[in-house]
C-alpha cells in the first residue's frame, strides 16, 4: 500500500509519542508554498476588506489561511485562522513584504525555466563562443600567461592565494559552473572576490583599491585555468535582472569581466590597471543596453489592465483587457462585446462589487478613477442587464464561481 506523502505541519500526536517517519528526508524537495497549499486550505481574495475577511475566517477551521489587498496600504495581507479560544482575536493579520515576495518568484521562475534548459544553453554558448574564436581566445591566453610570470605579467603588487587558496578559488569556480540560477552564480562569484580580498589583506595596515585588485583577479582566474568562466560572466550579466547589477553585485561582476578582457588582450601593451578602449565601449554598450531594456520592462508592467468576467447563463469566462487613459466604462463595455462575440450588446453591461452589492458601472466613469478607488483588483463583470441578471452564481464571500468552461 502507498504510503501518504509526508508534509512539514504541526504533529497532531501527543508531546510523549514517538511517531517513527521514513520519509523525512523528502521535506527538502517540496517548497514550503506547495507544503502550505496542500497542507491547509488558502483562499486568494484580494478585493474583500479585513470585516468580510473575519466574517469569512469565522465559518472556516483553523489553519485556514486568507490572502487579501488592503485598502489602506495597498500591500498584501496574510489572515490566519486561529482558534476559538485565542485571545484577543481568532485571526492573525501579517503584511506580505512585495519585495521578497518579488525575489521569491524571480527564483522559482529560473527553478523552472533555467534548470530544464541549463544544458541548452550551455551547449549553445559553447558552440557560439566556439565560431566567433573566443573561446579558443581566452584559453591561448591564459595558458601564455601560465608559461610566462602571472604576477610579474599583471603587476601584481599584493599578497595573492597560495596553492591551497587556489584550489578553494577553483572549487568555486566549479560551483559557479553547475549553478543554473544566476542570483547563485553572482553570489559564488562575490565569495570568490571575498577571498581574494582576504589574502590581499594578509599585510596587515594596507588599503587596496581597484587598481590593486584588478592585478589579483587576474592571477586568480589564470591560475584557476578556467577558460568557461567567461560563459558564465556573460550568462550572468544577460540574466540577471538591473536590480542585481547595481553596487557590490554589479562591481564584482563587471571586475571579472574586465579581468577576463584583460587576459585576452595580453601580449599587447596594456598598463595592469587599465583596461583597452574596445573593453570600455563594450561595457558602456552592455550597460545602455540593459538600462533601455529594463526601462522596456518596467513601461510594459506599467500598462493598464482590467479582468473582466463574461456571465452568460451558467457559463463564465474571464479575460484581462488592456485600457488607455481616458476609457470610459462604455467604451470598455464596447470592447468587451468583441472579446466576448456578444451580438446584441445593448443587452449587456458592465457590473462591479461595491459594499458587498453588485451595481452597474456608470457609463461616464472612467477606468483609472475606479483603480484609484481599489475596486479594480477586483474583476468587472460583463453581463445581459435583463431581469435575470440576479441568476448570477456566487460562492464564498462573494467571490465568482468561475469553475464551469464557457461554452
Amino acid at each position: 500500500m502507498q504510503e501518504d506523502p509526508v508534509y512539514d505541519y504541526p504533529d497532531p500526536h501527543p508531546v510523549g509519542e514517538k511517531r517513527v517517519c521514513p520519509q523525512r528526508g523528502s521535506l527538502k524537495s517540496i517548497s514550503v508554498l506547495d507544503r502550505l497549499l496542500l497542507t491547509y486550505p488558502v483562499w486568494l481574495q484580494l478585493s474583500i476588506n479585513s470585516a468580510t475577511a473575519l466574517h469569512i475566517l469565522q465559518r472556516e477551521p483553523p489553519g485556514t489561511f486568507l490572502v487579501r489587498k488592503s485598502n489602506t496600504s495597498q500591500k498584501k495581507m496574510l489572515c490566519v485562522r486561529l482558534a476559538d479560544e485565542s485571545v484577543p482575536s481568532f485571526v492573525k493579520q501579517f503584511v506580505i513584504r512585495e519585495k521578497d515576495s518579488n525575489q521569491t518568484l524571480e527564483k522559482a521562475l529560473f527553478r523552472c525555466v533555467l534548470k530544464p534548459l541549463k544544458r541548452q544553453i550551455d551547449e549553445a554558448l559553447h558552440v557560439l563562443h566556439e565560431r566567433d574564436g573566443c573561446s579558443k581566445r581566452i584559453a591561448e591566453s591564459m595558458q601564455r600567461a601560465r608559461k610566462a610570470s602571472p604576477c610579474d605579467l599583471f603587476g601584481v603588487q599584493v599578497t595573492v592565494p597560495d596553492t591551497q587558496g587556489i584550489d578553494k578559488l577553483r572549487r568555486k569556480m566549479s560551483l559557479v559552473r553547475r549553478a543554473y540560477s544566476p542570483i547563485d552564480k553572482l553570489h559564488l562569484l562575490l565569495q570568490i572576490c571575498k577571498l581574494i580580498y582576504k589574502a590581499m589583506k594578509n599585510n596587515a595596515g594596507q588599503e587596496f583599491g581597484a587598481d590593486d585588485f584588478l592585478p589579483a583577479l587576474s592571477y586568480v582566474i589564470v591560475q584557476c585555468n578556467m577558460p568557461e568562466l567567461s560563459v558564465e560572466v556573460e550568462y550572468m550579466m544577460e540574466l540577471l535582472d538591473t536590480s542585481w547589477l547595481t553596487g557590490e553585485g554589479g562591481y564584482y561582476l563587471t571586475s571579472v569581466y574586465a579581468s577576463l578582457s584583460f587576459i585576452q588582450s595580453l601580449p599587447e601593451a596594456v598598463a595592469p590597471t587599465a583596461l583597452t578602449q574596445e573593453v570600455r565601449e563594450s561595457l558602456k554598450n552592455w550597460s545602455h543596453r540593459r538600462r533601455t531594456d529594463n526601462k522596456s520592462h518596467k513601461d510594459l508592467l506599467q500598462q493598464n489592465f482590467v479582468k473582466v468576467v463574461f456571465q452568460d447563463g451558467e457559463c463564465s469566462l474571464m479575460k484581462t483587457l488592456q485600457w488607455k487613459a481616458g476609457t470610459s466604462a462604455e467604451t470598455l463595455a464596447q470592447l468587451c462585446a468583441v472579446k466576448f462575440g456578444v451580438n446584441q450588446p445593448e443587452e449587456y453591461s458592465l457590473y462591479w462589487r461595491r459594499d458587498g452589492e453588485l451595481e452597474p458601472l456608470p457609463p461616464t466613469a472612467y477606468i483609472q478613477d475606479l483603480q484609484s478607488l481599489g475596486t479594480t483588483s477586483a474583476p468587472f463583470i460583463y453581463q445581459c442587464s435583463g431581469p435575470d441578471m440576479k441568476s448570477r452564481k456566487l460562492t464564498r464571500g462573494g467571490a465568482l464561481d468561475l469553475s464551469a468552461e464557457a461554452s
